[in-house]
């Protein structure tokens, strides 16, 4: 996959062209746990699509903060908090490369209120991440693009209710959700195939116990370039969760897999991978083998 998206880096291709190149390999970093190179990739396409980098960036840093390691710090989730309230959805440029970009150049307002109250609601600011799930519901019907803003306005209350501890609460406004958006849609973007709620719904059953609900939801988080984001913490857990259930094979098959795939992250993330390693060995050690 890395060989392909270099294709597109190629000298003689049009500036379109090579931004889509530094969108798809920054999303496969991130994919592998190269929080770092990620970054790189979408400042090297943020002069001509600023909307998307920004909006991509914000996405993956709260998927992040998701992890069992040190969140993201506060000082570093207000700083993209200000760069998106700068944002002007109005003076937006036009898509580079309309097959990628051109899904977004179409929502850059409903994605800015998501992910201000998406930030809102992880720094405790509860009150404004309310107003803006609720501007996201007024902006859509406005716009007739009611399912899609009622889904994200859905997910601001849900990450608001999980950061107030209310689970329950948290699950039933993201079953409410009924958002079934065209495939391409959902192949050309994580914000489309909705990545952070089959994530959060994933923790959530998991949580509660209900893990062959969560095994499923987990399951889903490997397919499309909108969807393999966090496809190795998605083995993660199914790995833990297969061990909990006593199935060692699947679960040393998920954890192989995670470790693969982030084989090369990034040093803060390491931890994750040595903790995989360390049960994957445990249990290999258990069942004799090698």
């Amino acid at each position: 996959a890395r060989r392909m998206g270099s294709l597109l880096l190629d000298p003689r291709r049009e500036q379109g062209q090579k931004n889509a190149g530094h969108a798809f390999l920054s999303a496969l970093a991130f994919a592998q746990g190269r929080w770092a190179e990620a970054q790189e990739g979408l400042s090297r396409i943020a002069e001509g699509e600023p909307e998307w980098s920004l909006e991509m960036r914000t996405l993956f840093t709260l998927l992040l903060n998701r992890l069992d390691n040190d969140p993201i710090s506060e000082e570093d989730l207000r700083t993209l908090q200000g760069t998106i309230l700068e944002m002007d959805p109005a003076k937006a440029v036009p898509p580079t490369f309309r097959d990628l970009f051109g899904p977004h150049a179409e929502h850059h307002q409903e994605f800015r209120l998501y992910l201000m109250g998406l930030l809102a609601a992880e720094l405790g600011d509860f009150e404004e991440a309310r107003e803006h799930s609720d501007s996201l519901r007024g902006y859509g019907a406005a716009r007739k693009t009611l399912e899609l803003t009622y889904a994200l306005s859905q997910s601001v209350d849900a990450v608001i209710f999980l950061a107030q501890d209310r689970p329950e609460e948290a699950l039933t406004h993201l079953e409410s959700v009924e958002y079934y958006p065209d495939f391409e849609l959902i192949f050309a973007s994580p914000f489309f195939s909705r990545i952070l709620d089959r994530w959060l719904r994933a923790e959530l059953l998991r949580v509660s116990g209900d893990l062959e609900g969560a095994l499923a939801w987990y399951s889903t988080l490997s397919d499309g370039w909108g969807e393999f984001l966090f496809a190795g913490p998605a083995h993660l857990r199914q790995g833990e969760i297969y061990s909990e259930l006593g199935n060692v094979d699947e679960a040393i098959r998920h954890y192989q897999r995670f470790e693969e795939l982030w084989a090369d992250a990034d040093l803060e993330l390491e931890p994750l991978l040595a903790g995989a390693r360390a049960e994957r060995e445990r249990l290999m050690g258990a069942r004799g083998l090698t």
